[in-house]
């Protein structure tokens, strides 16, 4: 759940590719979504030691804040789920090895893609990509994942171009055909 949580504050980062104004709503839901984040870095080691207070604190933040942040969010700013794309389409194109990964493992490697395109302040590509494997331990990279060939990586992008603004042809989809190594 902790992986998950973090897809929070970039994905509402994302509205900033949608050309939709920042508004009061939106700006409730990533100052959430940058709790979450602080929460996790800060206390996240600690509790999968064991640390009761700490991990308390991780609880709060995936249950509560993340409940509140799609909440505050949610309905203002439809289709941001690009992070959770790589989770959905895990399930289309590869269905009997997709259990073999949690939903917040495939989209923490959603995450990790979706910060090497969009910058977000409050959750810099490298610290995360090391929290998430010093500290979580969890899967960093599509091939990790079982998407490890040109034609699961196309067939991944395909099955993410259904959400808005990842259409084919965008800058966007360019830079994941990138990051894909399919260009």
């Amino acid at each position: 759940g902790i992986a998950d949580s973090f897809a929070k504050l970039a994905e509402g980062h994302s509205a900033d590719l949608m050309d939709r104004r920042h508004t009061p709503r939106w700006q409730a839901g990533i100052d959430v979504g940058k709790t979450i984040a602080n929460i996790h870095f800060d206390c996240a080691e600690v509790a999968l030691r064991g640390d009761m207070e700490a991990l308390n604190l991780v609880w709060y933040a995936n249950l509560y804040l993340a409940g509140s942040f799609i909440t505050s969010i949610g309905g203002d700013r439809p289709n941001l789920v690009i992070a959770h794309a790589v989770y959905d389409g895990a399930c289309d194109i590869i269905p009997g090895k997709r259990d073999q990964y949690l939903h917040g493992e495939y989209v923490g490697v959603g995450i990790l893609l979706l910060l090497q395109v969009l910058t977000v302040p409050d959750l810099p590509y490298e610290k995360t990509l090391r929290f998430f494997r010093d500290t979580l331990k969890v899967p960093t990279t599509l091939d990790e994942v079982l998407i490890d060939t040109p034609k699961l990586k196309e067939a991944l992008l395909h099955n993410m171009c259904g959400r808005r603004p990842l259409q084919p042809g965008s800058a966007l989809h360019h830079r994941y055909k990138e990051l894909f190594g399919l260009v």
